[in-house]
Parts: structure tokens; sequence; C-alpha cells
């Protein structure tokens, strides 16, 4: 990575790490306010099959619970617009203002923004609902025990709460394979180490316990990777749609702007194909060769991004002048 990759990329996190707290606060709101949605008597028709979950968690009652973490979407591209103009005032110094928030290229963009968000959040309910009651079915759990303990697992992915699950049947077993779960309270540890030198069970009750503890970190893993997504989703689209308006309000010209895709080199297992693209430079309106218009825009987890440059537009020689001329009665020559 060049020193000004590294530059734009420090930059970038910093940025991220500025929005994201925001974005965070309204998706845990959101979750609470989907649970609070659900009465026991719902939850219980859904485990007994009189009511699906699509019926239960209708669209509109999810856009009500979600508002304020769509607001949250569209403030972080209005937030992130923001911090890229200093960006652009760099190349253009008497620029004073250059995002049009109400502009329907961005009201666009900020929709499909939140409806992907949306599809995410939406999807993740149902599928944790869903996971969770044959769980409980499974275990033979009654159906108020379940229809009480699903609003507590709403905030995790299915694989997620079948971690959870895993983590106290190895407490129950008094398994040394807990110590796999990286993600547990570490305090807990010395409890469990010495049930099972001694082969005494923990109690049900420190079970339970033990893995709700995991279950909240969980949790708050989860929403630190959507939030990151949706955060660096929203910065990257704020760029892109800060530059275009720049050269549509002429304070650019079209033809020395490019952008360059900046590899955020930060997975343990980065794409080959992000790897390969880094420091590949397009005209600012045109996809990669990879045919994204923004770095990353269809890979989730993916932490690359674009720098605009503003460059020297290059002058195309003219082409030599051919003159016709009569050769064993062929007409040669370019253009004629």
């Amino acid at each position: 990575m060049t020193p000004a990759n590294a530059a734009h990329l420090r930059t970038v996190q910093a940025r991220i790490r500025k929005l994201q707290p925001d974005i965070a606060r309204a998706y845990l709101r959101a979750l609470k306010q989907i649970a609070a949605l659900l009465t026991t008597e719902e939850l219980e028709a859904v485990v007994a099959g009189r009511l699906t979950l699509t019926e239960l968690f209708s669209n509109e009652s999810l856009a009500r619970a979600t508002a304020g973490y769509r607001a949250a979407i569209r403030e972080s591209v209005q937030e992130g617009a923001r911090l890229v103009l200093p960006d652009i005032r760099s190349q253009v110094p008497r620029v004073a203002a250059v995002f049009n928030f109400l502009d329907p290229r961005v009201i666009t963009t900020v929709r499909g923004l939140e409806t992907s968000a949306m599809a995410t959040l939406t999807e993740q309910v149902r599928e944790v609902s869903r996971a969770y009651i044959e769980n409980g079915i499974r275990d033979g759990k009654g159906v108020p025990a379940m229809a009480r303990q699903l609003r507590t697992v709403i905030g995790l992915a299915p694989h997620q709460e079948r971690y959870v699950d895993n983590l106290a049947r190895e407490l129950r077993e008094l398994s040394p394979d807990f110590k796999r779960r990286v993600l547990r309270d570490k305090r807990y540890d010395r409890i469990i180490l010495r049930a099972i030198r001694e082969g005494k069970p923990l109690s049900e009750a420190k079970v339970e316990q033990i893995a709700s503890a995991y279950r909240r970190r969980f949790t708050a893993h989860n929403t630190e990777v959507v939030t990151r997504q949706i955060t660096l989703d929203s910065f990257r689209e704020a760029n892109r749609l800060s530059w275009e308006q720049a050269v549509a309000d002429g304070y650019l010209d079209a033809d020395s702007l490019v952008k360059v895709w900046v590899h955020s080199g930060l997975p343990k297992d980065p794409r080959p194909e992000h790897v390969a693209l880094s420091g590949t430079a397009v005209r600012y309106d045109r996809p990669f060769p990879n045919g994204q218009q923004v770095p990353g825009e269809s890979d989730w987890g993916c932490g690359c991004s674009a720098r605009y440059e503003v460059r020297p537009t290059r002058r195309i020689a003219a082409p030599p002048r051919i003159t016709a001329r009569r050769s064993a009665g062929a007409l040669v020559g370019a253009g004629v």
C-alpha cells in the first residue's frame, strides 16, 4: 500500500468511527422496538402455528419500529458528505457548498441504503425467530418459555444463537471446549475450570447466567458488524455523490476527475480481486474493471474505498493528415 493510500484509508477509518456510534444506537433501538411489538400471545401463536412470521412482522409495524434507524442512515449520508467537502475544496478552493441532500439522485441512493439495511434486519429477525422456535421445540421447552425468551435473542443472527446453545451444552457437560468461544465472558472461566476439575456440574442458574453474558457479547458484536457495514456504505455513497455533484455544478472538469480503488488491507483473508484492483484508476463516472461503481458495494464486510483525484487532462494528438492518392486504380487513405 502506498503512503497516499494508507493516509486515505486512515482518514476513511477515522470518519467511519465518528459516524458509527449513532448508527449503532439507532440499530439497537430498532431491535428493542421490534421486540416491544411482540406480545406473549402473538409469539405463542407463532409457536403453535396459528400465526406466521410474515404476519407477525408486518411491513407497517417494522417501518414504525425502524423509523429512527432509517433516519440515522440518512443523517450518516449527509454527515459523510460534509466530511468529504474538505477534500473537494482542496481541489477547488473557492467551493462553498456542493452537496444537495434533496437531489433526486441522493434520495434514490439513500433509499437504496435504507432498503438494503432493512432487508438485512428484517430477514435476521425472522430467521432468528424461526431458529429459536425450532431449537425450543427440539429441546422440549414450553410455548410460554419460548415466547418469553425470544425477545432476548432478536439481536442475534441464527448461527450466533446456535453458538450460545452450544456453549450452554458444553457447560452442562463440563466440556473444556467452552474455551473455543472467543466472545465468552472470561470472568467466568475460573468457575467453569474449577467445576471441570472437581467434576461438579454447574447449577442451571449459573449456566443460564454465563450463556446470557455470552449472548450479550454476541449481540454487541453483531451490532458492530451490521452498523459498521451500513456506515461504510453511507460514507462511500456520500463520497461518490459529492464528487459527482461537484462535476454537475461545474466546479470540476469531468475529464480530469478520476477515482482510485484503495484496498483496505483489513480482512485476514482479503479478496484477491480487490487486492489486484488496488491502485486502479478510472474516470469518476465509470465502473471499475469488476463492474462496481463503488469499491466493495456488493461485498459484505469489505472495507475498500475510492480516492478521488483531479489529474491533468491528457491532450490527444490530432491524427496525421492523410492525403488521398490513386494507386493502381485504388483509393488509399483514411477518411476519404
